[in-house]
């Protein structure tokens, strides 16, 4: 039977845009092969529900929201039905290529989307959905360590409480570690990509992005993992997402996270696990210190949930307990830093 094909572009809501920059982004999203059907604030949505079901995906520019919105973003997305992107970095001086990548993210988020074995084509371009779950065993098959022996990468592990936790470590971190990191929090899925957002925005000597496939280990950033995604991190460094199908209650699951990184970068691999409810991340903890790697929790009188960092210390892996700006201060200590200026 054939697949009925609607030759149209992705139509998109926009959210939270000034009314300044309104027009502007639905003009670049336009030239790009998207149509911006209704341009509306998160408090208007909630109000009035306009989203119609023609709706391909939402556009949320979280960089026209303060902190305190972020309760009006969680309704959102956990009333909405579509796909939601969001953007906190809109560069004015470099808005053409602005528009593109976030366009591009727009046609990956639709296509992610999209019903197994159902393709629409947008304006000449077929989007389709792959089910990569059948390369699993051949990634797995295939884990080497990474070529650059040097390379450090932390897991930052988290449950409830985490955000604030999180928050309180990377504010304390007065110069840029050598080291990469890959926060793995408990979270809705959607989520991700706010809490990457309010967390770049507390310390300009870290980078803190959601990571995706293209982007590459490097020091001094911070790479939250997306929910419901695998991250193979390929021996070169660049990350490819596939969708997760390996079981677990928790989402995503610390102890995948933690185990792929072992994997990779062997000694050079570490972890700190933060507050949270449950034991994620304890199996975890075994795959670091096997490899050669430490493991570090926050202290129990500092977590609003101490489950997780408790459980850990019971595997009897972890060397070192600390409050989350006394785990910046060992962080620095251990990986070595190299101050540098921040640009006014």
């Amino acid at each position: 039977m054939d697949v009925e094909i609607n030759i149209r572009s992705p139509k998109i809501a926009l959210m939270n845009t000034s009314p300044r920059g309104r027009e502007k982004v639905k003009e670049i999203l336009k030239a790009n092969g998207l149509e911006v059907v209704i341009a509306i604030s998160v408090s208007e949505y909630l109000f009035s529900r306009q989203f119609s079901e023609d709706i391909d995906a939402v556009f949320i520019d979280i960089d026209e929201e303060s902190d305190e919105d972020l309760d009006l973003l969680n309704k959102v997305l956990a009333d909405a039905s579509f796909p939601v992107v969001f953007s906190d970095s809109c560069n004015w001086d470099d808005f053409q290529h602005w528009g593109r990548r976030v366009s591009v993210k727009l046609f990956n988020t639709i296509q992610h989307h999209l019903v197994h074995g159902k393709a629409k084509e947008y304006d000449g371009i077929i989007v389709e959905s792959i089910d990569l779950s059948e390369a699993i065993d051949e990634i797995d098959s295939s884990l080497q360590q990474a070529e650059d022996s040097e390379q450090n990468v932390i897991v930052l592990a988290a449950s409830l409480g985490g955000p604030v936790a999180v928050r309180q470590y990377i504010e304390a971190i007065n110069a840029r570690p050598q080291a990469c990191f890959i926060l793995a929090q408990h979270i809705g899925e959607g989520f991700s990509e706010v809490l990457a957002a309010q967390l770049n925005k507390c310390n300009e000597l870290i980078t803190v992005v959601t990571a995706e496939s293209g982007c590459r280990i490097e020091n001094g950033t911070v790479f939250v993992a997306p929910v419901g995604e695998r991250i193979i991190i390929n021996p070169d460094g660049l990350m490819t997402l596939v969708r997760e199908t390996r079981p677990s209650l928790y989402k995503p699951c610390i102890d995948f996270i933690m185990e792929e990184v072992s994997q990779r970068y062997g000694e050079n691999s570490s972890a700190i696990i933060f507050t949270g409810m449950g034991d994620d991340g304890s199996k975890g903890c075994l795959h670091i210190v096997k490899s050669g790697g430490v493991v570090w929790a926050q202290d129990s009188a500092t977590c609003d949930i101490s489950s997780m960092p408790d459980c850990a210390r019971d595997t009897g892996q972890v060397t070192y307990t600390g409050t989350p700006t006394q785990l910046a201060g060992k962080t620095m200590e251990y990986y070595g830093c190299r101050k540098i200026a921040v640009e006014e």
